[in-house]
């Protein structure tokens, strides 16, 4: 995440942009791997972010919803 904070400082968005994705994308899968113990077959921040709400039984944001479906 600080490369990408770096990259979006020195005005490089789109790289910033992608590595905040891929980081929101391993943190996730980490998340459902500790949680369900398998690893997603899925890029999509949305479904992940769905998966372990519902294992956690909590709701997602709207938000966090509405941003994870703008990457897809």
């Amino acid at each position: 995440m600080e490369l990408a904070r770096r990259n979006f400082e020195m005005g490089a968005y789109d790289l910033a942009c992608f590595l905040a994705q891929q980081f929101a994308e391993l943190l996730l899968k980490a998340a459902l791997v500790r949680e369900a113990g398998a690893r997603p077959m899925t890029h999509s921040l949305y479904e992940m972010a769905k998966r372990l709400s519902m294992i956690k039984n909590v709701e997602i944001g709207e938000g966090v919803a509405l941003c994870a479906k703008a990457l897809e």
